[in-house]
């Protein structure tokens, strides 16, 4: 972003004041752009990390039988 232009006549069409902020959101849309698609890939990174954990499975009745056992209940 060039400052300078703020106080610069832009070719008679008034202050360089439109020069500067399509300057500063064409600099904000590239930043915006940028943190989007590290956000995407920090995302597919954290799915990815998840899908590969393994799970647990317990068979329910199992497990309430021995733990039931183990307590003295028959």
């Amino acid at each position: 972003m060039d400052v300078r232009l703020l106080g610069k006549k832009n070719e008679g069409e008034g202050l360089g004041v439109a020069v500067l902020v399509d300057s500063a959101f064409a600099e904000l849309k590239d930043k915006s752009d940028e943190q989007l698609a590290e956000a995407q890939r920090f995302l597919i990174d954290f799915m990815k990390k998840v899908a590969r954990l393994k799970g647990v499975r317990i068979d329910r009745p199992h497990f309430l039988r021995s733990e039931l056992r183990r307590e003295g209940c028959p």
